[in-house]
């Protein structure tokens, strides 16, 4: 009786603990897409600190991009965890992600709650990122950027402005 009380506090004692850890994680979702012209986006939206959540955010992302886009190839759209601070494309390994060469990152559109990285020949993504970040801020957002691969500012921001390495640091 003494060692069954023991293994059902000890059984009590780690359902906690995972419960604790499981509540503590956020998920984002990350979405690729393959494009016709021969660009890859990986998106990563606000991450959410239900699994639900960050599926349903999916969802919604993609039912608007088919609308968008209907000839793009969706890659890959899950909730990933621990993206904080990484370049999506980077963080998201290749085996995982069922494709069998590393993406070529050329630029980083980036806004409060959303990271995009295009990934394709250097001036069609510096094009596609610099196009998305103004559209971005002509739908109202107040910070949206392109960078390079290595945080450079590019072109404009999104305020019109010519992008300088004082735009980059704010």
């Amino acid at each position: 009786m003494k060692k069954l009380a023991t293994l059902l506090l000890l059984v009590l004692a780690g359902s906690t603990a995972a419960q604790l850890h499981v509540s503590r994680q956020t998920y984002a979702p990350v979405i690729r897409v393959a494009t016709p012209e021969g660009l890859t986006y990986t998106t990563q939206l606000q991450p959410a600190s239900e699994r639900a959540v960050c599926a349903a955010a999916s969802k919604q992302f993609l039912a608007s991009l088919k609308t968008q886009c209907p000839a793009c190839e969706v890659r890959f759209a899950r909730c990933e965890r621990g993206l904080e601070g990484a370049v999506v494309a980077d963080a998201v390994p290749r085996a995982a992600s069922g494709e069998s060469e590393s993406l070529p990152v050329r630029h980083v559109v980036r806004t409060p709650g959303l990271h995009i990285d295009v990934a394709g020949a250097a001036e069609p993504a510096r094009r596609a990122c610099e196009t998305i970040a103004r559209s971005l801020a002509r739908l109202g957002l107040q910070r949206a950027d392109c960078y390079d691969r290595i945080g450079l500012p590019v072109g404009l921001t999104a305020s019109g402005q010519p992008a300088t390495m004082s735009s980059a640091l704010k």
